[in-house]
């Protein structure tokens, strides 16, 4: 869809869930995942198409349950997680040599996945789950220096989203939810935009429960996938566009099912309404 909400198309019309769609850099193309497993037993095939719904096709033959692929800027390589190994990893393959590399070695109960690329292409953000809850930490390109990027929490329970870098690398942001020791109920809600360099954060949209949040074509504007109503049983997720420095929001969709995984091209955007779940990060893209 345009960015202001216009034009909504829809692109894939399987007989099972397309999620996570991410465009290709040059802005051509779009990877997703489909999943052929209805009771979410982890069946999953990337696919690619082109950005006007035509040419869908495997993307690479994959693990079944490989996840949340997400391309390096310059297009060589795909970085995924997956249970490959029997825990939750990133991994990385290389698109013309077709080499897989493991960039994470997780132990019993800590997950890492959803990852996004730095601009510049050396560095990998990503959520990382370990028993007290969920932090976000970055590494190089090539699986090294691991480093806590959001604060240490020493008992305090804490969910958060998928991390996104800002077009110029300074920022990246990521939902966070903070919860009761018991995780049953929810202290406070918002996102975060972090400052990379210095670690000076900022909270926004405050009430709302994120799911995701991807950069527009600067580091001032946002797509947020929310809900501003989270404890009324019907409330869904919707997508709206969001300024950071005037803090003001617009709402994009009203769809009565939710949408999800909004992901920001300066040429194409698309939104999948998701059928059933709060799990699912439904599918999308834009065009401004």
């Amino acid at each position: 869809m345009n960015d202001e909400g216009s034009n909504v198309r829809r692109l894939t019309d399987a007989a099972f869930d397309d999620d996570s769609p991410r465009w290709s850099p040059d802005g051509k193309q779009i990877v997703f995942v489909r999943d052929f497993d209805a009771s979410y037993l982890e069946d999953h095939k990337f696919f690619i198409i082109d950005a006007d719904g035509r040419n869908e096709r495997i993307f690479m033959h994959n693990h079944s349950s490989d996840d949340s692929p997400a391309w390096a800027p310059d297009g060589s390589h795909t970085a995924f997680s997956s249970w490959r190994a029997d825990e939750s990893d990133i991994y990385v393959v290389n698109l013309v040599s077709g080499t897989v590399k493991q960039l994470t070695h997780n132990t019993e109960g800590r997950m890492s996945n959803r990852m996004d690329w730095s601009p510049d292409g050396r560095k990998i953000a990503y959520e990382h789950r370990a028993e007290a809850g969920d932090s976000i930490y970055t590494m190089t390109a090539a699986g090294a220096q691991k480093r806590l990027f959001s604060p240490f929490r020493d008992e305090a329970p804490f969910l958060t989203g998928p991390p996104r870098w800002s077009p110029s690398g300074r920022y990246i942001v990521y939902p966070e939810m903070e919860r009761t020791p018991d995780f049953r109920d929810v202290v406070s809600v918002y996102i975060v935009v972090q400052d990379v360099f210095t670690g000076h954060r900022e909270q926004h949209l405050e009430g709302f429960l994120s799911a995701y949040a991807c950069w527009m074509r600067d580091d001032r504007t946002l797509i947020v996938s929310a809900k501003a109503d989270y404890e009324h049983p019907d409330a869904q997720y919707e997508l709206y566009r969001y300024h950071l420095r005037s803090r003001e929001r617009t709402n994009l969709t009203h769809s009565s099912r939710g949408e999800y995984a909004p992901d920001w091209i300066g040429g194409a955007l698309s939104v999948f309404p998701a059928d059933k779940l709060p799990l699912l990060w439904g599918q999308l893209k834009e065009r401004p």
